[in-house]
């Protein structure tokens, strides 16, 4: 998990993209791919990001920022107008890009990635059977 990895007493939307960014196989890898993407650069990124943030004193359980669970709602609608059964890695995406204000939105609009541009790669992916 990414959260306790950088020190962090909470699961934010920089945590989440970080943890899909690991993802080797699934729509999310390729869309990433096709659009010039790189996985590290994002990484990279984010780790800088938040290194301003002091490390917090790690407790049981995590708990999800606002953004990050505005993002997670998002991606359920995402998920429903894509006509999908179940949110995937995609979806929770185009939660973060739509998002925002979110260390990912912000990581992510500072390379150039729009919520149009990614939903609309992710829709040239063919079904999966």
């Amino acid at each position: 998990m990414e959260a306790p990895r950088l020190h962090h007493d909470f699961i934010g939307t920089e945590h989440v993209l970080l943890g899909m960014l690991a993802l080797e196989s699934g729509v999310l890898p390729g869309v990433l791919k096709r659009m010039g993407i790189d996985r590290e650069e994002i990484r990279q990124r984010i780790e800088i990001w938040v290194s301003n943030f002091p490390a917090g004193k790690m407790r049981g359980r995590l708990s999800y920022t606002p953004r990050a669970k505005r993002a997670l709602s998002l991606a359920a609608r995402q998920a429903k107008s894509c006509h999908s059964p179940s949110v995937g890695p995609e979806h929770i995406f185009l939660g973060l890009l739509t998002e925002g204000d979110g260390v990912a939105g912000r990581v992510l609009k500072h390379l150039g990635l729009t919520a149009e541009k990614a939903r609309a790669e992710i829709l040239r992916e063919p079904p999966k059977p």
